[in-house]
């Protein structure tokens, strides 16, 4: 893995694993601070974690704060396994839950679980400022068409669905001097989806309904709510969709896409016309590490 990274970023790692989260950051500093482990440090057993333990300073273990530290280099403790060593009851008396937990870590005992994984959002919007304001429902269509399609992405990166659909519409409200509209519509889907195909379709007419011309539009967007899990969708008796052959399309056009560039495969009705409603992005620092045709340059006479 470290030797990956290197290859393809350039950038050195190490490698620390234990049996809990403590016991895995301090193999990672062994590893990061002896080069005879060539970056990658493991806790094996116990008679491994004894001599690192005695060897590692109390002041490095995760979770010591100065405070901490001051009364322990009173009490005569100066590395982790004096530290790991100290009975239940002297813990208890100079530590929180947290430190207590922390000293059980370093005998060996789990007790700071792992990161649970992101919760499904309640709710996702996409929307964007126009680079210039429009009067054209064709490119204001297109702009909802994209902001639909990339709803679709990521709830299909959460594997989730949606059941309520959300577009709004409105003009630049620091331009008083233009006439000024707002509006929005909520719509519920017959079956929570997370096809981008099926999503643009109710984004685009309920754009229609709201859409009114006569107006300079700014900003656009598109929310939905009622987000469920993808494997707890309430189908639908009479819906004549194959989602099954939809979502095989789906999946291959994310494939792509996350392969070659975003949009590198896309929907027609998105269009190409995005110089017109994009951001222009003059402020943005230039993606040096991601666009070849963001490279700093240097003329040379």
């Amino acid at each position: 893995m470290r030797h990956l990274v290197r290859k393809w970023t350039k950038i050195p790692t190490c490698v620390g694993i234990g049996p809990t989260k403590t016991l895995a950051k301090i193999a990672n500093k062994v590893a990061k601070k002896y080069t005879e482990h060539d970056g990658v440090f493991v806790i094996t057993d116990e008679a491994i974690r004894r001599d690192v333990l005695s060897r590692f300073d109390v002041a490095d273990v995760w979770g010591i704060g100065r405070q901490h530290l001051k009364r322990l280099h009173q009490d005569g403790v100066r590395t982790a396994l004096q530290l790991s060593e100290k009975p239940d009851w002297w813990v208890k008396g100079h530590f929180s839950v947290v430190g207590e937990r922390l000293v059980r870590e370093l005998r060996g005992e789990a007790c700071i679980p792992m990161l649970e994984p992101r919760a499904t959002s309640k709710n996702i919007c996409t929307s964007r400022s126009f680079g210039v304001m429009l009067n054209s429902v064709e490119l204001v269509r297109e702009a909802v068409a994209n902001f639909a399609n990339r709803i679709g992405e990521k709830l299909r990166e959460q594997q989730a669905c949606a059941r309520v659909l959300t577009v709004f519409i409105h003009t630049n409200s620091f331009r008083e001097d233009l006439p000024q509209y707002y509006n929005s519509i909520s719509m519920n889907l017959p079956v929570a989806t997370n096809s981008s195909s099926e999503l643009m379709k109710y984004a685009l007419a309920g754009l229609e309904s709201i859409y009114k011309t006569g107006h300079l539009y700014k900003k656009a967007g598109v929310i939905v709510t009622g987000i469920v899990p993808a494997g707890q969708v309430q189908g639908h008796l009479f819906s004549g969709v194959d989602r099954a052959k939809e979502a095989k399309v789906l999946a291959v056009m994310d494939r792509l896409n996350a392969k070659f560039g975003r949009n590198t495969v896309n929907f027609a009705v998105q269009g190409k016309e995005k110089a017109f409603w994009h951001p222009k992005f003059e402020k943005r620092t230039p993606r040096y590490t991601t666009q070849w045709k963001e490279l700093p340059r240097m003329e040379l006479d």
